[in-house]
């Protein structure tokens, strides 16, 4: 295991740009006094350079929503657009948490396989496949999701507590239809971050996940209040919505670019996603506590959504609660960071 750990203990130039490569094996005799070496202060620093990228990157879906809410709580009738904001970002957090396994799966399948082929053990399966299945799964869930969600959206938000014909739930259903456009490429986004991270490799993914988050800024600049040099007009939370989904698809573009050009991803095996489910079925077995949990809290955010809303038909109470629950998901997303870097770290030495 101290040998596997070691040619995994590296920083990402030391990997380089088409993933890791093996460190030279250690010298005779090495193997006690290098074992405590990497279990203390190389493991720390091995930790800390996966964890650090990933803490911005698990922000990623909490600081879109951030940056909504600050554009729309400047818009003239902030206490209901807020209101109706913090109604459909609740139901979108429920649905984009149920899928949380892709990503929880894909680490240890991409990382394992890694392993298995730099060995050239017989039979091993090519991580570039099983991310091309996966990818495909998650685009078959996002555009099944996306096509239920134009039927059932109306009952989804008078679950959150927005009242048919209200104007609270005009505004959340606007916002809800312009968000889910983006689930294809949301779920498939999540599935890239996970296969980055099989690899050791959390940086790829900061660097998106900021340009993402600089180009939905400037979209919700240009499409919420409008630009009359432009010719566009000002959409509110319409636009705000608009300019999340244009930016989740600009960064869904930029993580295909960059696993295909570094050979990450076969894009023939996406048609063969129903193998995927096979692959993942004792991870997700293994993970089904965690999902019951995540979805658990959830369905309990979503009551506290559904309260707020009942306190003020104005939307004032859901407005505040909005700002709140924002704050406190992305410092909440933040803290699972260490956990990513065990994702990565642990398969690896398990396979020996």
């Amino acid at each position: 295991r101290g040998a596997a750990a070691r040619r995994w203990a590296l920083t990402p130039s030391e990997r380089g740009a088409d993933g890791p490569v093996e460190a030279a094996a250690p010298a005779d005799g090495e193997h006690a006094d290098g074992e405590a070496h990497l279990s203390g202060e190389a493991l720390d620093r091995k930790v800390l350079d996966l964890a650090l990228p990933a803490l911005i990157a698990l922000c990623a879906e909490p600081l879109l929503s951030i940056i909504d809410t600050g554009f729309v709580g400047r818009l003239p009738d902030a206490a209901l657009s807020l209101g109706g904001l913090g109604v459909a970002t609740s139901i979108f957090d429920f649905i984009f948490r149920c899928y949380n396994f892709l990503c929880v799966c894909v680490v240890p399948l991409v990382a394992q396989a890694v392993v298995a082929k730099r060995r050239g053990e017989p039979g091993a399966a090519d991580p570039a496949e099983i991310t091309g299945r996966v990818i495909g799964l998650a685009a078959s869930l996002g555009i099944l999701t996306w096509i239920t969600l134009l039927f059932v959206t109306p009952t989804a938000l008078q679950l959150a507590g927005a009242e048919p014909g209200s104007a609270l739930s005009g505004v959340a259903e606007e916002y809800l239809m312009a968000r889910a456009m983006a689930l294809p490429a949301s779920l498939m986004n999540t599935v890239a971050i996970g296969a980055f991270r099989g690899q050791l490799d959390t940086a790829t993914p900061l660097r998106v996940i900021l340009g993402q988050s600089v180009a939905d800024a400037l979209l919700d600049g240009v499409l919420v209040f409008g630009v009359d040099a432009l010719g566009v007009p000002a959409m509110g939370v319409y636009g705000a919505a608009l300019a999340t989904t244009l930016s989740i698809y600009l960064s869904c573009a930029a993580f295909c670019w960059i696993l295909t050009r570094r050979g990450l991803v076969a894009w023939k095996a996406a048609v063969t996603w129903p193998l995927a489910l096979g692959e993942m079925q004792s991870l997700i077995a293994g993970s089904f506590s965690q999902l019951l949990r995540t979805l658990s809290l959830q369905a309990v955010l979503v009551q506290f959504t559904r309260t707020a809303v009942g306190l003020d038909a104005g939307g004032l109470a859901a407005a505040a609660h909005q700002v709140a629950i924002r704050t406190w998901f992305f410092a909440l997303f933040a803290l699972d960071s260490v956990a990513v870097a065990a994702q990565g770290l642990v398969p690896p030495p398990l396979a020996d």
